[in-house]
């Protein structure tokens, strides 16, 4: 009886500190960042939906930095599941942010200060990805995505442009460069599974 009330106390401890969270605890109402319960923190910058990493289908590689200092461009990396620098903290827009809700930026996790950015305002194909610093409020650094289902691969739009994150030439070896290039994000080199 004694050990039934325990758990019961430390029961609706829990769901009182998720209710003052701002979470309930139920993974089926709960919001998802593809596949990964959200982080549940509202700011002035934006809805953080959690951090996700970024694999290719042609390759099976994940997006990162070369380095994690402005300029630095992104380029295809080993998915290591230990691998920091290959995470992302994707950042929904929010008031005060004049912006439709659906869009998103991408801070690096080992530097939040830096965000993916498609090199200055270039609408062309071959624009490089590459890091730079988060509050500049340009388009560029802004991204819609063609799918928000969990476990589904589908393509990342910079909204600038409405060109798609890509690897030139299908490459498949890591190093490659990350760019913008075409849409609809039809092939596989164009195609983004988005993870915890």
């Amino acid at each position: 009886m004694k050990t039934t009330m325990k758990l019961a106390g430390a029961l609706v401890s829990m769901l009182m500190l998720g209710a003052l969270a701002g979470c309930n605890g139920d993974p089926e109402t709960e919001p998802y960042s593809q596949g990964g319960p959200a982080e549940h923190v509202s700011e002035a910058k934006g809805e953080l939906a959690g951090d996700v990493r970024l694999k290719f289908l042609h390759s099976g590689l994940c997006i990162g930095p070369a380095s994690s200092v402005v300029g630095s461009p992104l380029i295809q990396k080993t998915c290591d599941p230990l691998d920091t620098s290959i995470k992302f903290v994707k950042e929904y827009a929010a008031a005060p942010l004049t912006r439709p809700a659906t869009q998103f930026r991408l801070r690096l996790k080992d530097n939040t200060n830096l965000c993916m950015h498609i090199g200055g305002p270039g609408l062309d194909n071959g624009a490089v990805a590459a890091l730079y610093d988060c509050d500049d409020p340009r388009d560029n650094q802004w991204f819609n995505e063609d799918t928000t289902v969990p476990g589904v691969y589908g393509g990342i739009r910079a909204v600038h442009s409405d060109r798609c994150l890509a690897v030139i030439g299908s490459l498949t070896n890591v190093g490659s460069a990350v760019y913008q290039w075409g849409t609809p994000c039809a092939n596989d080199f164009q195609k983004i599974l988005q993870y915890i």
